[in-house]
């Protein structure tokens, strides 16, 4: 027992990084916004539990919707090993109708998630939002488009390339939601997402005749935006290296030539 002691006392026992994971006695706010043809605005929100896709609830309209953790992110190894990804989606219920078959031209389709509680307290990463598009393979096919079209991303950090695996103007928008996301945590310690979607961007980028307006290009079946999460510590710590990084390396002290100490002098010059 003694050298047990000694033992403890000499490699102290390290307590492991604990488990992030969402609070699911709160329940999540989701909502959807876009403004009509008409002028109309279009509001359709509910609070959530943490699902599956294929667990989502009808919001009305077309839609069906549903938040979880987990997306894009976590699924192409690109998360931090320390972090979270946390995502609000959105099914058409018919594929054969629109998501927005009356939206204005030009105009934004607006996503909001809020109330969302963690075990400990986190950071929101505005540089780590991302939109999926996901596209019906008979509607990628009557492009011209092979079935690696099918999904489409539009990310906040122009450099955000998921490492490497999309590529800007071929599978990807790269900085698009640059200035389209507002990231934050309330009062309570709960996150909260804004991200304005422009609509024009829910055609696919490799969309030969580059059409606009609504009702002229086909639309995703799926989408959804995510954020990627990190404990307050993690992200404390990872900004820290950041500014050692990006500081200018310090000055050697001029010596004078041939290593000569440098010049003194006086007071008066």
């Amino acid at each position: 027992m003694g050298l047990l002691v000694a033992i403890v006392a000499l490699f102290p026992l390290v307590t492991p990084p604990q488990l992030l994971l969402a609070e699911t006695d709160h329940k999540p706010h989701a909502s959807i916004r876009w403004t009509t043809r008409e002028g109309k605005h279009i509001v359709l929100e509910s609070d959530f539990g943490y699902t599956n896709p294929s667990d989502r609830i009808e919001l009305g309209r077309n839609i069906a919707a549903y938040v979880a953790l987990g997306g894009t992110r976590l699924d192409t190894g690109c998360g931090h090993p320390r972090g979270a990804i946390l995502r609000v989606g959105f099914y058409k219920i018919n594929k054969g109708k629109w998501f927005f078959d009356d939206i204005a031209a030009g105009t934004d389709v607006t996503i909001e998630l809020s109330g969302v509680v963690f075990n400990q307290p986190v950071t929101p990463r505005a540089d780590r939002v991302l939109a999926h598009f996901q596209y019906i393979a008979s509607d990628v096919a009557a492009c011209g488009l092979g079935g690696e079209y099918n999904n489409l991303y539009a990310t906040a950090a122009p450099d955000d390339t998921l490492t490497g695996k999309v590529e800007d103007g071929r599978n990807a928008r790269l900085g698009e939601l640059a200035d389209r996301v507002e990231v934050g945590v309330d009062e309570h310690g709960a996150v909260r997402l804004r991200a304005a979607l422009p609509y024009s961007g829910f055609r696919h980028i490799k969309d030969p005749w580059k059409l606009t307006t609504p009702g002229t290009f086909f639309e995703p079946n799926h989408f959804h935006v995510e954020v990627e999460v990190l404990p307050d510590k993690v992200a404390e710590e990872m900004e820290r290296t950041n500014r050692e990084e990006s500081a200018p390396p310090a000055e050697a002290p001029d010596e004078g030539p041939a290593g000569e100490p440098p010049a003194q002098h006086d007071e008066d010059g």
